[in-house]
Parts: structure tokens; sequence; C-alpha cells
């Protein structure tokens, strides 16, 4: 499917167009790698302030991210095949008719799926967030007073 999602769109598209899919789909590998090791800093900051069982959130965010990176892959994938079937294996950009109701349905499935795991993975990051700033902020707890005498 990688070459049906990002192969046929740099035949048919300008080299503009082409160049411009490139450098998002760079922006977008180096953008997972900066999630990593944004995650890797916050793991460690968690742990140093509030300990093991509150830096283990960060590793289910993690686990969370790349289920999600992969069901928007697939869902894409899914997409492309639905496509493929709604018009009979036929390419849609050269249909002079226009995109067919199905096609267009099918288009607004995979936006919505994406947007949608796009939500869930934001409410998760922002849930990670207000922990670390919950483990930040917190008072410092104070040593239990010596025993005199």
């Amino acid at each position: 499917m990688v070459p049906a999602v990002v192969g046929r769109p740099l035949l048919v598209l300008p080299p503009g167009g082409a160049a411009l899919l490139l450098v998002g789909l760079s922006a977008g590998s180096a953008g997972v790698l900066l999630e990593f090791a944004f995650l890797t800093v916050l793991n460690r900051l968690l742990w140093e302030t509030d300990g093991w069982k509150t830096a283990e959130q960060t590793g289910r965010y993690a686990i969370a991210f790349v289920c999600g990176v992969l069901a928007v892959m697939g869902t894409l994938c899914l997409g492309v095949v639905a496509l493929a079937l709604t018009t009979g294996g036929r390419d849609a950009n050269t249909d002079p008719a226009g995109v067919s109701a199905p096609a267009k349905l099918v288009a607004a499935g995979v936006i919505l799926a994406v947007c949608g795991i796009g939500g869930w993975l934001t409410w998760r990051f922002v849930r990670l967030l207000n922990l670390t700033r919950h483990a930040v902020t917190q008072p410092e707890p104070s040593p239990p007073p010596v025993p005199s005498g």
C-alpha cells in the first residue's frame, strides 16, 4: 500500500507538489523522533519528582502514541483500498464527471477516523502534561521530625 499512498501521488503531482509532499513526510518523521525524545526527558522528570508509578504514565502514552500512528496508517491504507473498490479500479482523478458519491463518503470516513484518533491522542497528551504540571508544582515533602532527647 505504501507505493499507492506515497509513490503514486509523486508520479502524478507537479514537481512542486511532490517536493511539498516529501517535505511533509520528512517533517512528520522528524516530529515522531522529537516526540520520543521529549517523552524520554518527561519520563526522567516524572521519575525524579513523583516516583516510578507516575513516570509509568509516560510509557503508557508512548504505547498509545505508537498504536495511534499505526491506526492512522491502517485507516489511510483501508481508505485507499475502499476508494479503489468504489471506483472499480479506475483512477478517481481521471473521471470527467468528477468524484463519485461513494468516493466522497470514503474520504469523509477516513478524515473523521484520522481526526478522531488525533483527538484521542491529544487528550492523552494533555492528561500527561497535567500530570507533569502537578508533579512539578507540588510542594517537596518535608522530612519527618527528628525526635529530641
